[in-house]
């Protein structure tokens, strides 16, 4: 959830939230790549935390792209 959360924050701000969304898509990324690891509950519950590991590198990445342009922004 933590990853749909940060990935809706940083598109529909259009990138201005991006220091919002980088903790939250971290936290996914962190929390997913546990679950996963630690899934007892079948293989339903290991692609659900899959998904948010995904989503939260997804989110990850594309947040710390945002910071780097806006810093490249502020900085020229």
């Amino acid at each position: 959830m933590l990853g749909v959360i940060g990935l809706a924050t940083l598109l529909l701000s259009f990138g201005f939230y991006s220091i919002l969304a980088l903790p939250l898509s971290a936290t996914a990324w962190g929390l997913g790549r546990s679950a996963r690891r630690s899934s007892h509950g079948g293989e339903s519950w290991r692609s659900s935390a899959q998904a948010g590991e995904v989503l939260g590198i997804v989110g990850t990445a594309l947040s710390f792209i945002f910071l780097a342009g806006c810093a490249a922004v502020i900085v020229l």
